[in-house]
């Protein structure tokens, strides 16, 4: 009994501490939005001295915004989403990163992995927002939610998208 309970321990121990955490960890940015909770789901890769936006990430076109299955982003009211009324729901979120502007895009595929199956004819909405040159680099891709919408920060560029309640 004390070799077969050794063997699942030492089984146990290489499978934790065998386990390295993934390149592009998930996480979670949760956060009200002008009193409309607004959780946006993610994979986080990391700059690592590379190229980000016009390198690894191309200007021009549709990008999954982050690594991994698609990002997705979940309200249960309607929200004004740049100038336009999204009704509730859980959106793909995808960008189009350019040099100066963004296009952000929600569409109703919500569980592609990537942008592989990307369609436009799905999107619930397009917003053009301009990117800034963030005044720190960040080296994880992070989300943040705040109470007049959402922003993106990775490498040196930060890209909100204005949200409010729609009344």
């Amino acid at each position: 009994m004390k070799m077969y309970l050794s063997a699942v321990l030492a089984l146990i121990g290489i499978q934790l501490f065998g386990q390295e955490q993934k390149p592009s960890p998930a996480r979670e940015a949760r956060g009200m939005v002008d009193g409309v909770e607004v959780v946006i789901q993610y994979n986080a890769p990391s700059v690592k001295g590379r190229k980000i936006f016009g390198g690894l990430v191309p200007f021009g076109e549709v990008w999954r915004t982050g690594a991994n299955e698609n990002t997705t982003i979940e309200f249960k009211e309607a929200l004004k989403v740049g100038d336009q009324i999204v009704k509730p729901g859980k959106y793909g979120l995808f960008t189009i990163p350019g040099e100066k502007t963004w296009t952000w895009i929600l569409n109703v595929d919500n569980n592609n992995w990537g942008a592989y199956k990307y369609k436009q004819n799905r999107d619930v909405m397009r917003q053009v927002a301009d990117a800034t040159t963030a005044s720190e680099s960040t080296e994880q891709m992070t989300f943040l939610v705040d109470d007049s919408g959402i922003e993106l920060r990775w490498a040196n560029t930060s890209v909100r998208l204005p949200m409010s309640a729609a009344k």
